[in-house]
């Protein structure tokens, strides 16, 4: 009898222990889904939305090999790799101790990020990203619906991560100003405010290319020099956009009164067309372009509108040594 009670708690301290350990397994991935953001199939995302407090919301939408925002623009490659690459790479550094995790989550309300992934039609992840933690190697992020926030990075990065899950629209697309592929150019229209003498008109003919002064004067464009012209505008960029914590952001209208430096109007052969407009930058009192430059303006740069036909519009910065290809005058492109 003794033998068998024996039997009996050894039995019993057995099931004790394997339903211990399988709790604590459940216990352990329960614990791990509350704080797996990353994603190991980001070939399965299609669709990215990320929203902040100010508010601003994107949304990024897979369109075959490239990316596209909400609106349609194509997005800049770089950030959109890096954010795939956040997403597929995050992992947990370390847990949000219990004194500070509600201050943790106070900050996460005032000024965290919203973020839903979606493959095809089905969420696959809904997070929060908050503020870097203390020492700035890691930052603080909560899966919607989950128990807790952590302290999340990137193993071998050195940084925090909220930067990277940015909700302003006009900071994701491509800077890209025209981006026409040069055979479906029909006309190019260039107007200097400063020296109107280099103003002309190109336009694509069959049987070559009509260059036009600014008084209405014709002549034979070079075919080579206006091909080459043309296949600039498929590549040339803006610096940055301009946003409204930007100084000049609240001058505009005074911006717009003022003369433009020049203009370029470029036509696709389907009617519709894209415009660059101008205006110089006054260099500051203390530069020696100030003293030396024509005109005391910023040798560089220029403030600028891209607009097209159907009203949009968007205020950038751009660099002369970027426009570069496309910055061309009447008596470079006449045949001599």
């Amino acid at each position: 009898m003794a033998k068998f009670v024996g039997v009996a708690v050894a039995l019993l301290m057995l099931l004790w222990i394997v339903w211990n350990l399988f709790n604590k397994k459940d216990d352990l991935e329960r614990l791990k889904k509350d704080y797996t953001i990353h994603i190991e199939d980001t070939a399965s995302i299609t669709r990215i939305i990320i929203s902040d407090k100010t508010p601003q919301s994107v949304t990024l939408v897979r369109d075959g090999n490239v990316w596209r925002t909400g609106s349609g623009e194509l997005t800049r490659k770089d950030a959109i790799e890096t954010l795939l690459e956040t997403l597929y790479r995050v992992r947990l550094k370390n847990f949000v101790p219990e004194s500070a995790r509600d201050n943790v989550l106070k900050r996460m309300a005032s000024a965290g990020k919203e973020v839903k992934v979606y493959a095809g039609n089905k969420l696959i992840r809904h997070f929060y990203v908050g503020t870097e933690t203390m020492d700035e190697m890691g930052t603080y992020m909560m899966l919607k619906n989950g128990k807790n926030p952590y302290a999340m990075f990137i193993p071998g990065f050195n940084g925090f991560l909220s930067t990277r899950f940015f909700a302003n629209e006009a900071l994701w697309i491509k800077k890209i100003i025209w981006g026409f592929d040069n055979l479906e150019i029909s006309k190019v229209k260039y107007v200097n405010y400063d020296q109107p003498q280099e103003s002309f008109e190109l336009v694509v003919k069959e049987d070559g290319f009509l260059l036009t002064d600014r008084t209405g004067k014709t002549a034979v464009a070079d075919t080579i020099k206006s091909a080459v012209y043309l296949g600039g505008f498929r590549v040339v960029e803006y610096e940055g956009v301009i946003l409204p914590q930007d100084p000049i952001y609240n001058r505009q209208d005074s911006l717009k009164a003022s003369v433009p430096a020049f203009e370029i109007t470029v036509w696709k052969s389907n009617g519709y067309w894209r415009k660059l407009t101008t205006y110089h930058i006054k260099a500051s009192e203390e530069s020696e372009e100030f003293y030396t430059n024509l005109g005391k303006y910023d040798p560089d740069r220029l403030h600028a509108y891209i607009t097209d036909q159907t009203g949009k519009e968007r205020f950038v910065l751009v660099q002369y040594y970027g426009l570069a290809p496309v910055l061309r005058t009447f008596n470079d492109l006449k045949k001599s």
